[in-house]
């Protein structure tokens, strides 16, 4: 079985063949059964969930967990995946004091064999302190606050991350990034969020790393009150300077939101130097819910890991045109996606090819 898929305004046309696969027939059977199910499912009552007892405070457990099912060409292996396992716990222990830990057990899954998977099980772990209604401080390990998309939760994402953010194997690390630090954030006016921080590093380390010299990463976001619904921002990273051990990181991105009742639109354009390496990435993200349930998506991606040249499959800049929708099948406690993505590459270097991806996850 096939499908045809047509973007237009970017010329593309391209066949997917997920389901010739028995796993892809197989895959394409539960996918009718959970949309079967998911009228029953809609009648449900939502029921708030209460605060546990603990020795000392409140404590409250969430969570999110995504399946997902890849299918692609040109020798991509039809592939079952765990990709989140977000176990999230948040307690008050005094009035102006929360703390905050979560956990990612799928990352014991990860085939990445370059890190120390279970090290790396330990998203979050924070104490979060409150002096004023536009001052907080957050200490400990946490998100770098550095690009819109790369501090969305993960529950609430149409896609896969920007390829700035999500190509880690060529130095996407431009988002989504934690490091151990502290940083403020708050409102400094009813339209202007800051963050500012001081971290080990531009992301991803641990307890291992000392400096005398931190990073120091900020962000603010404006939201104008001639038109309502949008939200520009921007971000930066000024990276420690350059050991023997690691080249210094900088970044500096900016970005754009604007939601209008059914339309989501979401831009972002991000650069920066890893040493001696320029880089830089962007995309466009529209969204257009099309009943209470059932959102298309479009979008149009780019990433250039190297600047200076256009020579190997490590530096070639690649383009991915995206097609898909979500569908809600109880809010957004348990969602279904598809993502169709053409990815393409400058000059040939690296064959285009095709890919569908199918996830379903639950948060709550």
């Amino acid at each position: 079985m096939a499908l045809m898929v047509k973007i237009r305004g970017v010329g593309l046309s391209a066949r997917i063949r997920p389901l010739q696969t028995a796993s892809g027939r197989a895959l394409f059977c539960l996918l009718l059964l959970f949309v079967g199910a998911s009228g029953a499912m809609a009648q449900e009552r939502d029921v708030k969930p209460q605060d546990g007892q603990s020795g000392f405070g409140t404590i409250k457990f969430s969570g999110l967990l995504q399946a997902w099912y890849s299918s692609g060409d040109a020798g991509f292996d039809d592939t079952f995946r765990i990709r989140r396992a977000e176990l999230k716990f948040t307690g008050e222990a005094l009035r102006q004091l929360n703390w905050t830990v979560m956990v990612d057990p799928a990352k014991l899954l990860s085939q990445n064999t370059n890190v120390n998977r279970a090290r790396g099980i330990l998203q979050d772990g924070f104490i979060t302190l409150s002096f004023h209604q536009r001052l907080n401080l957050n200490v400990g390990r946490f998100k770098v606050p550095l690009s819109l998309e790369g501090l969305q939760s993960s529950a609430g994402l149409d896609t896969e991350r920007a390829l700035f953010i999500s190509d880690r194997a060529r130095g996407g690390a431009y988002g989504d990034v934690r490091d151990i630090g502290v940083m403020a954030y708050g409102p400094l006016t009813d339209q202007l969020d800051y963050q500012i921080g001081f971290f080990d590093g531009s992301g991803d380390t641990r307890n291992e790393l000392r400096n005398e010299q931190k990073a120091v990463a900020g962000r603010i976001s404006y939201r104008p009150t001639f038109l309502p619904g949008l939200q520009v921002g921007t971000s930066s990273v000024r990276g420690n300077e350059t050991t023997i051990e690691r080249s210094r990181r900088d970044r500096l991105g900016a970005d754009l939101l604007y939601l209008n009742g059914p339309v989501t639109l979401k831009t972002e354009y991000m650069t920066g130097k890893d040493g001696s390496l320029e880089r830089k990435g962007y995309y466009a993200h529209f969204v257009y819910r099309l009943t209470p349930n059932v959102e298309s998506i479009l979008r149009y991606d780019t990433w250039d890991p190297d600047l200076s040249r256009e020579s190997t499959a490590v530096s070639v800049t690649e383009r991915d045109y995206i097609a898909g929708f979500n569908y809600f099948m109880h809010g957004s406690h348990v969602k279904l996606q598809f993502n169709y993505v053409r990815k393409t590459f400058e000059d040939d270097i690296v064959a285009p090819f095709n890919l569908a991806v199918l996830r379903l996850q639950t948060f709550w």
